[in-house]
């Protein structure tokens, strides 16, 4: 190609470009904080996908009987968050009955503690099968949280909203905005689940309908304080 604009062999083949070369590279500083946010973003959602794939390999998305049973825990899920609860459910599966993990740990039983889910104090091993969202204290993370609610929903599969050492109404603003108002709050005041998956940045438990843990994923790239004690 001819130098300074002039017609060179391929200028028919190849489209005229304008580069322009900055004086100063910091001129390019908010393109490169872009293309960061964009890698992260992506690799926050090919995580999520990952962890929503281990629902495939665990009878999670089996037919029919399970879609049935995926729809009573989302009607349950949304009963708790918008209206009265059912004065009785149905059977739950049974929990597994010698898990290969310990409590708290991928493979074993979730941690069994009391939370209150809504308004209503239950056990953390009704809270199945579902995601379970461990968000720290100060988590600015509504767009990683997004994706962790839309990745689930695509399942079928509730989605709680967990307050650990905090009120939980601390969460009501995630939930309208990356819970699409639907998320679950949840508050765990000791923070046992917190302690027992240690969560650093937006965390997701995975626990499938025998109470086991199927997968955890934390996206420690989301900003955050430091947890109050």
């Amino acid at each position: 190609m001819g130098l300074k604009g002039g017609r060179g062999d391929d200028e028919d083949c190849l489209p005229p470009v304008d580069v322009v070369v900055p004086n100063d590279a910091r001129e390019l500083e908010a393109d490169v904080r872009a293309y960061h946010r964009e890698l992260r973003r992506r690799h926050r959602r090919q995580r999520w996908t990952r962890l929503a794939r281990g629902l495939r390999l665990h009878g999670i998305t089996l037919p029919l009987a399970l879609v049935a049973l995926l729809l009573v825990g989302l009607s349950t899920a949304l009963m708790t968050l918008l209206g009265p609860r059912p004065t009785s459910r149905p059977s739950p599966a049974a929990l597994a009955n010698r898990p290969p993990a310990a409590p708290g740990k991928v493979g074993g039983l979730l941690p069994d503690t009391a939370v209150v889910v809504g308004e209503e104090r239950e056990r953390t091993r009704q809270l199945r099968p579902a995601v379970v969202a461990l968000i720290p204290w100060g988590c600015r993370c509504d767009r990683a949280a997004d994706e962790l609610y839309r990745q689930a929903r695509a399942f079928s599969l509730p989605v709680y909203f967990v307050a650990s050492r905090r009120p939980v109404d601390e969460l009501r603003p995630l939930i309208g905005t990356a819970g699409h108002g639907l998320a679950v709050p949840v508050h765990d005041g000791p923070g046992t689940l917190e302690s027992a998956y240690h969560a650093s940045g937006l965390t997701a438990v995975l626990v499938r309908r025998d109470l086991c843990c199927g997968g955890v994923e934390s996206d420690k790239s989301t900003p955050q304080h430091r947890s109050r004690r």
